[in-house]
This record gives C-alpha cells, sequence and structure tokens, in this order.
C-alpha cells in the first residue's frame, strides 16, 4: 500500500474541513500475561497534505531514497541526515527540505508488519510529530476486575479523552467505541494497515507494550516474557504448567484460572 492509500481516509474526511482526526489501536487484549494498552494519535494533516510535503513524495520516488540503517536514531528525528540509494554516493547528505521527515512518514504502517528496531524508530518520530498522542495501560488485576471486552470499550474512550487536542473524528480498527456518536468515528477492516493514523497508534502502542514485557523478561526469567511477550505460546504455556502463574499472569484467562483453582 503505497502513501496515497494509506492516508485515503484521512485525506476524505479532511477535505470535509475536518482537521483534528484521532486514529485509536490497541495491543494486548489476547495475551495471557503482561498488560493491556491503548494508544490514540492525532497527526498534523496540514502537513501531510500540503503542496511541499506532496512535493517531497515526488523527490524521494525520483531519488530511490531508502531507509538510513546505519545512522543514529538522532539524526533521523532531527530531520538532519539521509542516505540515497546510489552505490557511488556513500556519504551522507544534508536534508534541507525536509525529505527524511517526510520519508519517516512513508515508512508508517501496519505495527505488525515492522521489523522491531523500525517500530522503535517510527514510534519515536509520531511522537515526535503528532499533534497529541496518548497511551492508557491498564494492568492484569484491571483486566481480570472489569474483563477485557468492557476494559477496552472504557480505554478506547478514556485514550480519546485525554488527548491535548479534542478529536473531531475518530478512526478506529473495527472497533466501535460506545461512547463516541457513529457520525464522528469510522470502524475500517484492517484499519492498522489502510489508515496512517491507525497505524501510527498501533505502532506506538505495540513498542511501549513490548518493552514492558522485555523488562518483565528481566524480572520473570523462567517465562521468557521477552520473547513471546506474554502470548500463548508453546513454550510459554509450558513454563506456566512447570512454574505456576506469576503475579503478572491474567487470573480470569485460562488457562491461568483452571491451574489456580487446582
Amino acid at each position: 500500500m503505497d502513501f496515497h492509500e494509506i492516508t485515503q481516509f484521512e485525506r476524505e474526511i479532511y477535505n470535509k474541513g475536518i482537521k483534528y482526526i484521532a486514529g485509536i489501536d490497541e495491543v494486548g487484549r489476547g495475551p495471557l500475561a503482561g498488560p493491556f494498552v491503548v494508544s490514540a494519535v492525532i497527526l498534523d494533516l496540514e502537513k501531510i497534505f500540503s503542496s511541499k510535503f506532496q512535493n517531497n513524495l515526488r523527490n524521494i520516488k525520483d531519488k530511490n531514497i531508502r531507509f538510513p540503517t546505519n545512522i543514529g536514531k538522532d539524526s533521523i528525528l532531527d530531520n538532519k541526515l539521509i542516505r540515497k540509494e546510489d552505490p557511488t554516493n556513500n556519504d551522507v547528505s544534508l536534508d534541507k527540505n525536509g525529505l527524511v521527515e517526510t520519508y519517516m512518514y512513508t515508512q508508517i504502517k501496519d505495527s505488525k508488519k515492522l521489523s522491531a528496531k523500525k517500530r522503535d524508530y517510527l514510534s519515536e518520530f509520531i511522537k515526535k510529530e503528532a499533534l497529541s498522542y496518548t497511551i492508557e495501560v491498564f494492568e492484569p488485576e484491571d483486566i481480570d476486575k472489569t474483563g477485557i471486552t468492557k476494559l477496552t470499550q472504557e480505554a478506547f474512550f478514556k485514550s480519546i479523552k485525554d488527548l491535548n487536542i479534542k478529536a473531531q473524528y475518530v478512526l478506529t480498527d473495527m472497533f466501535e467505541v460506545d461512547k463516541i456518536t457513529k457520525e464522528h468515528q469510522r470502524n475500517i477492516i484492517n484499519g492498522d494497515s489502510k489508515s496512517i493514523t491507525i497505524a501510527s497508534a498501533s505502532i506506538i502502542a505495540k513498542v511501549f507494550r513490548d518493552n514492558i514485557m522485555i523488562e518483565a523478561g528481566k524480572k520473570y526469567p523462567k517465562y521468557g516474557f521477552d520473547k513471546h511477550k506474554g502470548y500463548g505460546t508453546k513454550a510459554h504455556m509450558e513454563a506456566i504448567y512447570k512454574f505456576g502463574p506469576c503475579e503478572i499472569h491474567r487470573k480470569s484467562y485460562e488457562p491461568i484460572k483452571s491451574i489456580l483453582k487446582k
């Protein structure tokens, strides 16, 4: 999917005079352990749909610019450096026209389709560029107490309510937020692949949660949380049956619930 396609919903709504469109996505509904995380993001659509940005898109395509994997994250985020896909040009060139910034936008896609390294770059970039963003974290005990279905409703609405800018419209990945009128939201099938704002939220949420689970892997090394992030892989299930659940396992999820009863 090219940049024109992944901004199609935003463009359609923006052309109706709506500037502040929030994309929402979650990560961690299904795992047996760890938190549930929801993010909402409002991007600067005036920048994205400006003539300068569109010109940069054409320049990027013409110059075959690639992701500059061999320069530091700080340099990318400062929009200072760029590398051209030209074997004769081994120097990193100063970027005077914002091509790095434009290029980084073109890399935003469903978080599941990105490498961990690229997600890290993009998460920092999105947080820097967004007009507003939120990250809502709900611990296993919140999930056990409220239930994941009800909690998801509460989390999505809270992520919108806590934005510094009031969202005029909301885009979600096939999830209808009950407390937002149908006229002010669109629930898109595979939205994290079709909407740049939903994709941005998915990246921020996943990077944030993955980092939590990497730290959990250090605290509870027997379970391998840093590898499977709490999902019910074969190795994770074997560890649960061998060592029993730990404090970050969701007690209302099976087989944790049955194991605790025994």
